[in-house]
């Protein structure tokens, strides 16, 4: 069986190369993030805000994501030991709702930066910045789950009173 796969978009005439491997890159929501990045660093995002390292799996920001969970690990157990919480989750989210944006522009500008020059022929760089780019809705959804997982066995736990924290 033939393998499908997504096609790089049309580009509208007169783009600069630079613009034209960013839309490429972004995918079907190349205009909201091109708005979002002409601003300063600061635009708000709600996506980013309420789902934060989901949302990073989502934009295929790997590293970010495993950035966000060290420090969030590293926060949890520093909070553990000294049995203080420091940072509120909503600030976290505040922080993502804040950044998010920037940090994805980056990461484009970065990948761009990578593919471009590799000597590949035009259309094998488009190939490769629409694979690499775009989303990856199914990662999120699965993390997504195993989320909703171990929070509904946390529940059941601790209506057993089987918790450890009983």
């Amino acid at each position: 069986p033939p393998v499908l796969r997504r096609q790089p978009p049309p580009l509208p005439a007169m783009a600069s190369e630079h613009e034209e491997m960013l839309r490429l890159f972004v995918g079907n929501r190349y205009e909201y993030y091109a708005k979002k990045w002409q601003r300063n660093k600061l635009s708000w995002g709600w996506a980013a805000f309420f789902w934060g390292p989901v949302w990073l799996i989502h934009r295929k920001m790997w590293l970010y994501f495993w950035l966000c969970i060290g420090i969030l690990v590293g926060a949890g157990i520093v909070e553990e030991v000294l049995g203080r919480h420091f940072v509120p989750g909503f600030l976290v989210n505040v922080v993502f709702g804040l950044q998010g944006h920037h940090w994805y522009k980056l990461h484009a500008e970065k990948k761009l930066k990578k593919i471009a020059p590799t000597g590949l022929s035009s259309e094998a760089i488009r190939l490769q910045l629409v694979k690499q780019g775009g989303t990856f809705f199914s990662a999120a959804g699965i993390i997504i789950g195993i989320i909703v997982g171990i929070i509904l066995v946390a529940i059941l736990l601790t209506l057993t009173g089987a918790g450890p924290w009983m």
